[in-house]
């Protein structure tokens, strides 16, 4: 994690470096630092299915259940699902749960 917080001092906008503290604070229980790194990984990488399974599953393990859901219905609604990975709608179920 110190590895990571040092590149973003180098390079702030780094949307990947973001990603990965986003994961690591979710399974640490820091839950509002990792929904800001998921937003934050969302906004520099672009609005894609990946990073918003991403944000949708640190909200549901956040508690905040109906970001979550309204992320989920989005992208079961997105007209190119066939380019949607199923571990991001799996991995938003299993927060959920």
């Amino acid at each position: 994690m110190v590895e990571i917080q040092k590149a973003l001092a180098l390079e702030s906008h780094y949307g990947v470096a973001h990603e990965l503290l986003a994961q690591i604070y979710v399974e640490k229980g820091m839950y509002e630092e990792a929904i800001d790194n998921a937003r934050l990984a969302l906004e520099e990488m672009g609005n894609d299915s990946t990073r918003s399974a991403l944000l949708a599953y640190v909200y549901a393990k956040a508690g905040r259940v109906a970001e979550a859901r309204g992320i989920l219905q989005q992208l079961l609604s997105a007209k190119d699902q066939a380019s949607f990975p199923t571990r991001g709608l799996a991995s938003i179920y299993i927060g959920l749960r």
